[in-house]
């Protein structure tokens, strides 16, 4: 999908948040949260939130974070925001999850992870 006309002018734009494990430290520090919005497998023609969920940690393996959003199948591709400035910023893109421990954690690839990739 193309728009005919450019949008941000009008509704507004939101940062993408360069998210690395330094940022992490100091946004847990903070206590602050997270937002994942998306189109769940259950409700696809409903736009599912989650306002108050929080990353743990970013993996060591793969550039990816840890959060506790409550996501479902269908969800993956859903954008993570958090709180910037007088909006909202990327964190991230919700990519799966699992269950670890008992618990549903769900993982997304870091904004940064982006950024460098379009930057390739």
């Amino acid at each position: 999908m193309r728009l005919e006309k450019p949008i941000g002018s009008k509704i507004g734009w939101f940062s993408v948040l360069p998210f690395d494990r330094e940022y992490l430290k100091v946004f847990k520090k903070e206590g602050r949260s997270i937002v994942q919005a998306g189109y769940s497998g259950d409700k696809p023609h409903a736009l599912s939130v989650d306002r108050d969920c929080s990353l743990d940690k970013i993996l060591k393996r793969w550039p990816l974070l840890r959060h506790s959003c409550h996501v479902k199948g269908g969800d993956s591709g859903s954008p993570i925001f958090t709180r910037h400035g007088d909006g909202y910023g990327l964190v991230g893109i919700h990519v799966g999850s699992q269950v670890e421990k008992g618990k549903k954690v769900g993982f997304a690839v870091t904004a940064k992870t982006i950024l460098d990739g379009l930057a390739e």
